[in-house]
């Protein structure tokens, strides 16, 4: 996990995450104790982060 944290108005929460499978965050997710409580709910966005700080670049594989 790179970040996460509520969106501004309070209407959700963004989490920037990388992982080798998509099932590999899948599980990840499962386990949130948000998600075991049926308080939250996600949707998995995939995207090729084209540009980016210089500092991510290891992280992004760019």
């Amino acid at each position: 996990m790179l970040a996460c944290g509520p969106q501004n108005p309070r209407q959700g929460g963004i989490l920037i995450a990388r992982a080798a499978l998509r099932t590999e965050l899948e599980a990840f997710i499962a386990q949130d104790p948000y998600r075991l409580e049926e308080l939250a709910d996600y949707r998995l966005i995939e995207f090729l982060p084209v540009m980016h700080q210089s500092w991510t670049a290891e992280w992004f594989g760019a």
